[in-house]
């Protein structure tokens, strides 16, 4: 009997031994895999180096053009807009630092369950990036976010490793041109205003105005007989100062492409500097569309200025929000005697 226990014993030991000897072959097993992981998917890309990008996505192709001036990314079509600065850094920074997590699969039949097959399909649910660095051209397939893992799938649509991998970073990339945009028209702070000038279509005009950063506007030339200089305007007149703060658009259209009448509103925003910003009001049902044109006080030093913001402003009609055209139209009807605060 002792010795079936010690054979026993012994059978039990070559059994302990066996298993602690194939976990450990898996262990080595997942450690190379985990390094293998780690393989960044553009091993010889230089981010720093890409001098142009093309986006395609569901048979639109391309749908913008973005281009790096002045180490600044600007898009060449559809419009001639800056690039919205945070998602071109995030994108960046994704094509530098993506690693292989997992490699799925390289038949062609699965691509669309990943959501990398051929863009040119208007169901493609990717986004195809056609990445220009220097004499290299590097064709990109962001797909499907992984459901039950983390990460996203990528293909390198031009490579000859068709593979599809799972990579370690999740881009959220716009399914419409404007989301490549910066959507910033101009940002001018509060205390740079020094009058506000309002042309109604109706023939009415005030004339706002202000002199040094800390004070409230009050009414000035051009006011009603017997109006008082300092009266103390609504609160609604007032907030024109933030009138060209961070002044977004949701729309844009060539000049080109769209036709108005005579602007319902005219507001020239006077700054402290001499320079100024005409802004014409085309009111819908939405907001309001709306040009800007910069004007030199014909001083020197601003012409450059001037002639540079020009450039962009005005080339285009935005369309401005409705909470932002509710800001100008209050004060206009404030001034009217149309609204009471």
């Amino acid at each position: 009997m002792a010795v079936f226990h010690k054979g026993l014993s012994y059978l039990f030991l070559l059994v302990f031994l066996l298993v602690f000897l194939l976990a450990c072959e898996l262990q080595v097993e997942t450690n190379a895999q985990t390094k293998a992981g780690k393989a960044r998917f553009y091993p010889d890309l230089i981010v720093s180096e890409i001098q142009q990008i093309k986006v395609a996505q569901q048979g639109i192709e391309p749908l913008v053009t973005l281009v790096l001036k002045d180490a600044r990314w600007q898009l060449l079509s559809p419009a001639n807009l800056p690039a919205n600065p945070a998602l071109m850094n995030a994108l960046m920074d994704s094509l530098q630092n993506a690693t292989i997590l997992e490699q799925k699969t390289a038949e062609s039949d699965w691509y669309k369950h990943l959501g990398v097959d051929d863009i040119s399909s208007a169901k493609a649910r990717g986004t195809l990036l056609v990445l220009e660095a220097g004499e290299d051209s590097i064709e990109l397939i962001i797909g499907d976010k992984s459901r039950n893992q983390q990460g996203q799938y990528w293909r390198a649509a031009n490579s000859p490793n068709q593979a599809v991998m799972r990579v370690d970073q999740v881009l959220d990339l716009p399914r419409e041109a404007i989301g490549w945009m910066d959507r910033e028209i101009i940002d001018l702070p509060a205390n740079g205003v020094a009058s506000v000038s309002i042309e109604s279509s109706d023939g009415s005009h005030y004339f706002l105005q202000r002199n040094s950063h800390e004070e409230d506007l009050s009414l000035g030339a051009g006011k009603s007989e017997g109006e008082s200089d300092v009266k103390q305007l609504p609160h609604s007149v007032n907030q024109l100062v933030f009138g060209l703060t961070r002044l977004n658009f949701d729309a844009v259209e060539s000049l080109a492409n769209i036709t108005h009448g005579p602007a319902e509103y005219t507001l020239t925003f006077g700054l402290f500097d001499g320079t100024a910003i005409k802004l014409s009001l085309f009111p819908d049902e939405n907001g309001s569309w709306a040009s800007l044109m910069a004007i030199n006080d014909s001083q020197a030093l601003n012409t450059v200025l001037v002639e540079t913001m020009n450039q962009h402003l005005s080339s285009y009609h935005y369309h401005l929000s409705t909470q932002r055209t509710a800001l100008y139209i209050q004060a206009i009807k404030s001034l009217a005697g149309e609204h009471d605060e």
